[in-house]
Parts: structure tokens; sequence; C-alpha cells
């Protein structure tokens, strides 16, 4: 792996941690923090995320693109168990 490549370019701190009732649907965005390469539409085509949901912490990926929109991910994100990914995070 190449240095630039053992991390991620960027991170981003979601402080939430709420339910959302939005027209789209009820949602809980977790607290989080994101990480990415590239912000390349609304929210980065492919990111991962390390959520605390209650006293738990996860880590999570998400593939998205040009027409997902933040309700999306609820249903998106899945878990990750790729040792090098759980390294550059």
């Amino acid at each position: 792996m190449h240095k630039e490549d053992q991390f991620f370019k960027f991170v981003q701190f979601s402080h939430d941690g709420i339910h959302y009732k939005a027209r789209d649907g009820d949602f809980y965005l977790p607290k989080a923090i994101i990480f990415y390469d590239a912000l390349d539409y609304n929210f980065p085509t492919a990111f991962y995320f390390i959520a605390q949901i209650g006293q738990q912490l996860e880590i999570r990926f998400v593939k998205g693109g040009a027409d997902a929109q933040w309700f999306h991910v609820a249903e998106m994100h899945q878990a990750v168990f790729d040792q090098e990914v759980i390294s550059k995070i």
C-alpha cells in the first residue's frame, strides 16, 4: 500500500445522534465519524463510518452515487470486516 493510500483523505464528524421525522420517512442518524477519499456527489459515492449506536461502535460502508439522497443511507449501509479498510480507518 502506498503511503498516500494508508489513510482516508477526508474525515467528517457527525454529532446528530437523534431521530429525524421527514417526509421520506423516519430515520435515526447516529453520532459518527465518516471517512472518504472523494466528495463527488451530494455525499461521497463510497464512504465508511464509525457509528455509535447506544453504547456500541460499528464500522459501516455505504456505496451511493449520483441518485442517492441522505435518507437512503439507512437502507444502503453494510458491515465492514475487511482488515485493510479497518487498518486504514
